[in-house]
């Protein structure tokens, strides 16, 4: 199924980018909905429209990929058919989406095809491929749609009998008095197979960011409503509350979800805390009692001991550092009670099923050890999940912003270290000994940690010589061998595919290509400060490190260079020199040196005529904090120094900063880092 998305997805992108001189259609949703002779898919496959309509549900609600998605819906027309999913491939076009905001979108129109088990017919979903520039926000609040109420019956999915239904897809509805008789849980979303009053099956498919962890009711629970838009996949109709003011409770036993242990590895000097959401769908009800029942090693009787009241409904339990030895395996389920007697177990069929959690003492090994993979063709790390710890040498600290994702490397090789919680600024060259978890995130070694006590500084390091590659070292199966480590391809030039050069704020993903003919993928990320200065002249030297991005087994492909930060781009001398007439032509804004820096940094800058420069530093809010320059310069090529502070004489704080430099009618921006 997911390699019949990736297609599905890579035959509308193609699609989108072929629009330039396509013919654009203006018409409704309820237009484009119209199915086709079969019932299910649109007739305007393919046509690029121009739409509009109201958001139902915004963006962050759902899984996109690496894109965004939102729900939209015309006021005008329906509400039969008048809902549709609207997708950016990018995610970079639009703010962040509401119910009620007013979009307009230029989009392609396509479908989702979902290929069901023998016997079944094929279901497909209505989806719009926005275009670049595809995209209009028009402010002010609207009104929601008043929801669609859906009979008993008429989105029944025992044995697809719902498949004559397409005029809800998408539609914002609302269900009223459903039964949840079975549930389905998954690592991220929760399918409830309800009955409604006349006991016909309905689905209830609860999947949106904005409601914690996986949402799981009990048996029995009785619902008053539900309100969200219709997914249809999987085979059937399902509702897709967005909030959980979306659900309405009318009855039942207490709703225990979000259940879980942090860390998800453990070590044995961690603090293990044990969380978990209760409450009690009973107007007027209240929990009674609130118990974790656990034991350490799958034998003997679980000890029962009562959970700790944080707020609202949230409840914990801590297991203290020295509690566990290696190897040790927590066992562990949630039982809670309501002031009705009614009772309720997470996991639902608990004590024979439980959560288990394995407790681990790490390794102190190489990098190459860590990640070493002795069952090819697998290309996943044989100690996967297991707590080790590695020291090496930062070689790359820019692939963060607000979290920590950097690299380091040692003479066996090298590695990514993710840390979601906060941003480490460590300086490449530094030594870092590293405890955590060995991961595997598309194809790339990871070390993930979960304490910043667990990454500590050494100091200076000895940097590793850099790798001298060719393209062809980067192709399938034979990148392998390099990833993590830092690399120079020399003598390259740069090709704007399937990306062009980024603008600030963007990545690219791009094209190297060397005299030969042979070719390599480059990544250029947009928490470096590579982004937004002028695209280099080819030839180039490029420097990096060697990283991948493969979202399927057997992870053997899509390896590529990605450059740390804009000095990492040489251009080569080629013989051919222009007349110097020693005066700059325009005026022009150059990168800062070094960068990243700490604590002074040199920015460029040429004028082409005397006249007033102004160059400021703002930090990532837009404030300002330094006026670095205001005066009147002379033509010619100049260089002013920044020491790290403010207006006011103070160090500024580690982090992401821009640099502005205006002079007539010119303007222009770059991206400097401070490290400290």
């Amino acid at each position: 199924m997911q390699k019949m998305m990736l297609l599905l997805i890579a035959v509308a992108l193609l699609s989108v980018g072929t629009t330039a001189n396509a013919e654009i259609f203006e018409i409704s949703i309820c237009e484009l909905q119209q199915p086709d002779e079969a019932g299910d898919s649109s007739m305007w496959i393919g046509d690029t429209v121009r739409t509009r309509g109201v958001v139902t549900a915004g963006t962050g609600l759902y899984y996109a990929g690496g894109g965004e998605t939102f729900y939209m819906q015309d006021t005008d027309c329906g509400p039969e058919f008048a809902g549709v999913m609207a997708y950016d491939p990018t995610g970079a076009q639009f703010p962040e989406l509401f119910p009620g905001d007013s979009v307009e979108v230029v989009a392609v129109v396509s479908e989702y095809l979902w290929t069901p088990e023998p016997g079944y017919d094929p279901v497909s979903h209505t989806e719009l491929f926005i275009i670049p520039e595809g995209f209009t926000y028009f402010p002010g609040i609207h009104p929601e749609p008043e929801p669609l109420l859906i009979p008993d019956c008429v989105l029944d999915s025992t044995g697809g009998q719902d498949e004559n239904s397409e005029e809800y897809e998408s539609v914002l509805c609302t269900k009223y008095g459903l039964t949840v008789d079975t549930v389905y849980e998954y690592s991220s979303v929760c399918s409830w197979e309800c009955y409604d009053s006349s006991g016909c099956m309905f689905m209830v498919r609860e999947a949106s960011d904005s409601i914690e962890g996986v949402f799981s009711p009990p048996i029995g629970t009785v619902l008053n409503h539900v309100t969200g838009v219709i997914y249809h996949r999987f085979g059937y109709f399902q509702l897709q509350p967005r909030y959980m003011r979306d659900i309405e409770f009318a009855s039942g036993a207490p709703i225990i979800s979000q259940t879980q242990s942090w860390p998800p590895y453990p070590m044995v000097d961690d603090t293990v805390t044990v969380t978990t959401q209760i409450f009690d769908p009973d107007e007027g009800g209240g929990i009674d009692e609130a118990t974790i029942f656990y034991r350490i090693n799958p034998t003997g009787d679980f000890i029962d001991w009562p959970l700790e009241w944080e707020s609202d409904d949230r409840y914990y339990y801590i297991f203290e550092p020295g509690t566990f030895e290696d190897g040790d395996e927590l066992n562990y389920y949630i039982y809670a009670s309501d002031v009705d007697g009614e009772s309720a177990y997470d996991p639902q069929q608990a004590p024979i099923s439980y959560k288990q959690v394995l407790i681990q003492q790490p390794d102190t090994v190489s990098i190459g050890e860590a990640i070493v993979d002795n069952e090819e063709p697998y290309y996943e790390p044989d100690r996967l999940h297991d707590a080790v710890t590695v020291t090496g040498v930062v070689t790359a600290n820019t692939f963060g912003s607000d979290y920590t994702n950097i690299y380091i490397q040692d003479e066996t090789a090298g590695i990514n270290v993710y840390y979601g919680e906060t941003f480490l600024t460590t300086p490449v060259g530094n030594s870092l000994t590293v405890t955590g978890i060995v991961d595997h995130y598309n194809g790339k070694n990871q070390i993930i940690v979960y304490h910043e006590d667990k990454i500590e500084d050494n100091g200076l390091g000895t940097m590793p010589d850099t790798l001298e590659l060719f393209c062809t070292d980067l192709a399938d199966s034979i990148g392998e061998q390099y990833e993590g480590l830092l690399a120079v391809v020399e003598n390259v030039t740069l090709i704007p595919e399937p990306d062009p050069w980024p603008e600030l704020g963007f990545s690219a993903n791009m094209t190297i290509e060397d005299g030969d003919g042979n070719r390599a993928s480059i990544r250029i990320d947009r928490n470096t400060d590579i982004d937004g200065q002028n695209e280099p002249a080819s030839p180039l030297n490029i420097t990096g490190i060697i990283s991948q991005f493969d979202e399927e087994a057997p992870y053997d492909s899509n390896y590529q260079l990605m450059p740390r930060q804009y000095s990492d781009f040489v251009e080569v001398e080629t013989g051919i020199t222009e007349q110097d007439d020693n005066l700059p032509d325009c005026f022009a804004l150059g990168g800062n040196y070094p960068n990243p820096f700490n604590p002074t940094t040199s920015i460029t800058f040429a004028a082409p005529y005397s006249g007033v420069v102004k160059i400021d530093i703002y930090d990532l809010m837009g404030r300002r904090v330094k006026k670095l320059l205001s005066d009147n310069i002379a033509a010619g090529y100049h260089e002013i120094f920044w020491d790290g502070r403010n207006d006011n004489g103070d160090e500024v704080a580690s982090g992401i900063y821009f640099y502005r430099m205006r002079a007539d009618d010119f303007s222009a921006v770059k991206k400097m880092t401070v490290l400290k």
